[in-house]
């Protein structure tokens, strides 16, 4: 069931920013070391990666921390015009932390995260029109969800300047454009010094979770550093070459956490295009379970998540058990329903929605799977 509610929100992820133009890339999940000493992850996490040489080549090997690194290789494939850019890569993958085993709480905080990661790569020009964009992402996904936010602006320290890449009057720039877009969209924001990437500015979208806790989730990321130290570039409208901007993005961030919060925000009761079973169906007495079959096959060919709960229990303990699981639907199947080619629809709210065609039923379930309700 869990991996059903991941496949289905990486899904609405995905979807919503390809509309938007992103493309999907493959990444590996090991390389060499040299691309994350390029990168700077290297001198900043070395005790945090997971590093093994290679017994065939004697390469220092690494599983890869962060995919920013990979992104920008694909970007570098090729020369870049000014007429290219944006340009949006997209891809849902692990990233591998050795983490501490006190650090570590449940799906909050795991050694394997997976990411529902994106790269944009812009003219300078282009960064209020980007963050706008992915401002409007993180508003579309959140508000189907229903789930509160607020962002938190993430700053360097001025106080310690060394833990971080690139020039001070690049961060001052960074940091102004970022309190600019968070005015102009209305974000409700605060401002959270020393909690900046190493190598950039961020926006981090903050969601509480049941117990007043708020965690990090979507964050964009401007950065102007990992460019740079790549060699990457593009060709301007003189013919110059210039340096593009990277900006990160992960909607949910951590799959693992995003879910650990959500589950808790719905309590389990998951809207229907989420529920990992949307319907239990429910024969009344033995004889009705031949009906309750063709009932099933005929909800799973219009593509509904059914269970058929066939059970030597009364039919009031399998209702029970149903509205515990908080399955949206429960279908009841007795001789009426049987004869008739029909279910007896309640919610697990306890609404009776009475005797539906099997057609007409499914029929609903789809148009609120399409309004995402």
């Amino acid at each position: 069931k869990g991996t059903i509610l991941r496949e289905l929100l990486n899904n609405f992820s995905q979807e919503i920013r390809i509309k938007r133009g992103f493309e999907r890339v493959w990444i590996p999940h090991i390389t060499k070391s040299d691309l994350y000493k390029t990168s700077g992850h290297w001198d900043k996490f070395k005790d945090e990666l997971l590093v093994m040489d290679s017994k065939e080549t004697g390469d220092q090997l690494v599983m890869k921390p962060m995919n920013c690194p990979h992104h920008q290789q694909i970007y570098a494939s090729r020369p870049r015009s000014y007429k290219d850019l944006p340009i949006k890569y997209l891809e849902t993958t692990t990233v591998y932390r050795d983490e501490k085993a006190g650090e570590m709480i449940g799906l909050s905080r795991v050694r394997s995260v997976t990411q529902d990661d994106s790269h944009t790569f812009c003219t300078p020009e282009q960064i209020e029109d980007v963050y706008q964009e992915l401002i409007d992402v993180i508003k579309e996904f959140y508000g189907a969800l229903d789930m509160r936010y607020r962002a938190r602006l993430s700053f360097m320290d001025p106080k310690q300047p060394d833990k971080y890449l690139g020039e001070p009057a690049l961060w001052e720039k960074a940091q102004a454009i970022l309190l600019k877009i968070a005015n102009a969209s209305g974000l409700e924001y605060f401002i959270a010094h020393g909690e900046a990437a190493f190598y950039g500015p961020k926006i981090d979208i903050m969601v509480s979770d049941a117990i007043g806790r708020e965690w990090q989730l979507a964050t964009p990321q401007l950065d102007f550093v990992q460019p740079k130290r790549f060699g990457l570039t593009y060709v301007d409208e003189s013919g110059k070459e210039q340096t593009p901007v990277m900006i990160h993005f992960a909607l949910m961030g951590s799959l693992e956490r995003f879910l650990s919060v959500y589950i808790e925000h719905t309590a389990g009761k998951f809207p229907v295009w989420l529920a990992p079973v949307q319907v239990a169906l429910i024969p009344i007495a033995e004889r009705h379970n031949e009906a309750a079959r063709k009932a099933l096959q005929t909800l799973r060919d219009a593509g509904l998540r059914v269970e058929l709960d066939e059970r030597n229990e009364s039919m009031q303990a399998k209702i029970r058990d149903a509205t515990l699981q908080k399955t949206p639907y429960m279908g009841i199947m007795g001789d009426r329903e049987a004869a008739n080619q029909t279910i007896s629809v309640r919610s697990r709210s306890g609404e009776d929605l009475k005797s539906l065609s099997l057609e007409g039923f499914a029929a609903k379930l789809k148009d609120d799977i399409e309004r995402k309700i």
